[in-house]
């Protein structure tokens, strides 16, 4: 976690911290899998079950600095993902007699307006900005050789755009993918 926070800074990205608990609105809005974990008793109806995606905390984080007039936002969160051992299993409310859900740790990173560069006229962000990030992000964590693939249409993510979708592999191993967001999450 350590070493992806340094690299990611390094590049220029800003750490938004966020919560752990989310609302199941959110999730089936991108796609997310279901919550292995609800809670009884949440403080709020909008922080009921725990996040299975990092994307709803860094777009609530987007959205609200765009309402504070910042239009070019470059953020990452680092944490745990809280999946269900099995997809077939129930949301489980504290359970005592079974298996706990896997915590997993996460990245999820955030492009948003304008690219600024000395000398040169703004340009919007775009999938390359991205492409590089998740690269060189891979590169120097990993200390590998990365590279990307486009998805495949039947293993596409349902959040990203299906014109931009890519995997970022090392080796022959899936350690990310990337992509602009589909219009219907961005609405």
């Amino acid at each position: 976690r350590s070493r992806v926070r340094h690299a990611a800074a390094a590049l220029g990205v800003s750490e938004a911290l966020t919560y752990s608990f989310v609302s199941e609105r959110e999730l089936a809005a991108i796609g997310a899998p279901k919550p292995a974990v609800r809670i009884k008793n949440p403080l709020t109806e909008d922080r009921n079950v725990m996040r299975t995606s990092l994307l709803p905390g860094l777009l609530s984080a987007l959205s609200r600095s765009r309402r504070h007039g910042v239009p070019d936002v470059r953020m990452f969160a680092v944490g745990a993902r809280v999946l269900g051992r099995s997809a077939s299993s129930p949301a489980l409310e504290f359970p005592e007699d079974r298996e706990l859900p896997d915590e997993i740790p996460s990245f999820a990173a955030v492009l948003a307006g304008s690219r600024q560069r000395p000398l040169e006229k703004s340009a919007p962000i775009d999938v390359y900005d991205a492409k590089g990030l998740a690269i060189e992000l891979v590169e120097r964590v990993t200390l590998q050789s990365a590279r990307c693939e486009n998805q495949p249409v039947e293993a596409r993510l349902v959040h990203l755009h299906p014109r931009g979708a890519a995997n970022v592999l090392v080796g022959d191993t899936l350690v990310g993918t990337f992509g602009p967001l589909h219009p219907d999450v961005i609405d």
